[in-house]
């Protein structure tokens, strides 16, 4: 096992897990099960031998194997159809209009002459505006200057404009490209064009890093007129982050990032500082890391409670693994992430709790565990969270508006597709024409009262459309089918899924939020646990700023390393401006 260090987290072969026939293995069930002698060679009644007991273990065992690989099963079929399923899976716009016209104007559904009246101003409106979008966007295409190297072969592999190549710094002195012809005889030819207005080729050039060392002098001064004055000079630790270290906020930054922001294994980290000529050990990446969190502990202190203090909040969470200590065995914690969308901010958090002694009480994702985010949510009144349940109880509690996540109930129709495919096609069918009005509303950059009426007067009468076939279509279907699950997802939580209609700041889904996970959920792959809740607590912090800083349109290595140059010179009045969410994009220019 390779380890980050102390604290970081650890990477290397996952221990090995027990199968669920502890005690015999498949060939023991074909060979027999007292031993690995031939079959031929035993008894005729081995089968008999097996205890009714034993047998209905492994029974149970199978079915145990079977329930928890089910949801893993269901999502390998989803993306195998997405990959190599034949088009006719696909849903176009035109197929989905039809579909779910010849559901509510046929006799399979009785709806009321008003209810269909508003479904089909709504749809009309929304047909339009998604011909106009299509229509602006044929335009935009028209309008965009075509590449003059349109007929070249080569075109295709052009990565950057030629204005942008000319207005980087020139690497090194021109190269002259001379014909062949004239370098067999250059006496046979005159140059026609001066050197300044000769054609020119430009080429991208990666210069390789560059190592340097930056000298901060330390003068020494004495009073003046007093002999016995003590003289006196300036602390490095006064001023720069890393005062017993060669390290630079520069290093330090850029360590950061590829680590918790790019997700690459700090092994792999170390292996290219060594191509470079930099060793740089794993213990020392993970020591400079800690202390890095050691600086930012009072920012991060500041960004918590700003994003926990907001008002329209998403809600997520994702398991880590962290080391047991005492079993020396990886126990499953919770990593919770919200994100504020008043202030554009994103936190991570691990809601595990322990004692005095440091003995961990829980691994934060029960209730109880996330009532320590909730009872923060003092200013929340809108929070949306996907189907864990575990929000609810607190958020009721405090008075927080329950918004459900409409991908997660439209993943439930995907899912059905191969086992129900009509009704399974109108469910999604209804989503379409709902995030056809979301497109709308995201193109037109409707906030406020304007985005309300639109979604009141369009997507509702969808809406009550959508929940009364949902509700005539859920009795027609055996509990425990694909189908039937999705449609009682639905309407079991009908209430909170059409919440947002009224809260113009609530997104239809919570994929801001689930997005934000990506690089945690990366970092597992290169990185398996932690060694402790601190290297996990450590690592939040990370992601916390770093997609913060991707939400505001930040250089993450940027931002940290102007942020480390000047926390310790920063009065605690100001600090406020550090966060990535108030920071002034104007500084970076200085890094």
């Amino acid at each position: 096992m390779e380890s980050d260090g102390k604290d970081g987290m650890s990477v290397g072969r996952q221990p090995e897990v027990q199968g669920v026939f502890p005690s015999c293995g498949y060939a023991e069930i074909v060979q027999g099960t007292g031993g690995h002698r031939p079959f031929r060679d035993r008894a005729p009644a081995t089968i008999s031998e097996m205890t009714a007991k034993s047998v209905s273990g492994l029974v149970e065992s199978a079915k145990k194997l079977q329930e928890s690989s089910r949801s893993k099963d269901r999502h390998i079929s989803y993306c195998l159809r997405k990959l190599f399923g034949s088009t006719s899976e696909k849903l176009h716009d035109d197929e989905v209009l039809s579909l779910v016209d010849s559901v509510l104007e046929g006799n399979s559904l009785e709806v009321s002459d008003k209810l269909l009246k508003e479904y089909k101003s709504a749809k009309e409106v929304v047909v339009r505006v998604k011909s106009l979008m299509e229509l602006e966007r044929l335009t935009k295409e028209s309008e965009r200057p075509k590449d003059t190297g349109e007929d070249d072969p080569e075109s295709e592999c052009r990565m950057v404009d030629a204005a942008y190549l000319r207005s980087l710094p020139q690497h090194g002195a021109s190269v002259v490209l001379y014909p062949r012809e004239y370098l067999k005889d250059p006496s046979r030819y005159v140059e026609i064009k001066k050197q300044s207005g000769r054609d020119a080729h430009y080429e991208l050039v990666l210069t390789p890093e560059k190592h340097e060392a930056m000298r901060y002098e330390l003068p020494v001064f004495v009073e003046k007129g007093n002999p016995d004055a003590v003289p006196i000079q300036a602390k490095v630790e006064d001023y720069r982050p890393y005062p017993k270290s060669f390290a630079s906020p520069e290093l330090v930054g850029k360590m950061e990032v590829e680590r918790f922001a790019d997700c690459d294994p700090i092994y792999t980290q170390e292996k290219r500082y060594e191509r470079n000529g930099l060793s740089i050990s794993r213990q020392l990446m993970d020591k400079l890391h800690a202390r890095t969190c050691d600086l930012l502990e009072p920012l991060f202190d500041l960004h918590y409670y700003d994003v926990i203090k907001g008002e329209y909040l998403l809600g997520d969470g994702s398991p880590v693994r962290v080391v047991n200590t005492e079993t020396h065995k990886c126990d499953k914690h919770y990593m919770a992430h919200v994100v504020c969308l008043d202030k554009n901010a994103a936190l991570f958090n691990v809601g595990s709790r322990v004692d005095m002694d440091g003995n961990i009480l829980s691994h934060g994702r029960a209730s109880e565990d996330l009532e320590l985010l909730c009872k923060d949510m003092t200013n929340a009144k809108a929070f949306e969270k996907d189907g864990y349940s575990g929000w609810s109880k607190w958020l009721k509690k405090n008075g927080i508006t329950e918004c459900a996540c409409n991908a997660h109930a439209r993943r439930e129709f995907e899912e059905s597709k191969a086992e129900d495919p009509l009704p399974s096609r109108i469910g999604l069918g209804f989503y379409t024409l709902l995030n056809m009005v979301e497109q709308y509303i995201k193109a037109e950059g409707l906030t406020g009262k304007r985005k309300k009426d639109i979604r009141m007067g369009q997507e509702k009468p969808i809406w009550t459309a959508f929940v009364s076939w949902a509700s005539a279509e859920y009795d027609q279907h055996p509990k425990g089918s694909a189908i039937s699950g999705a449609l009682g997802y639905l309407l079991k939580r009908r209430k909170e899924l059409m919440a947002y209609l009224k809260i113009p700041m609530m997104p239809i889904d919570n994929n801001a939020c689930e997005r934000g996970f990506k690089p945690l959920v990366k970092g597992r792959k290169t990185s398996l646990f932690f060694q402790n809740l601190m290297g996990a607590w450590r690592a939040s912090m990370m992601y916390s700023f770093f997609e913060t800083c991707a939400m505001n349109h930040l250089n993450p290595q940027q931002w940290l390393t102007y942020v480390l140059n000047n926390i310790k010179t920063t009065p605690a009045d100001r600090l406020p401006n550090l966060l990535p969410q108030n920071f002034d994009k104007s500084l970076l220019k200085l890094v």
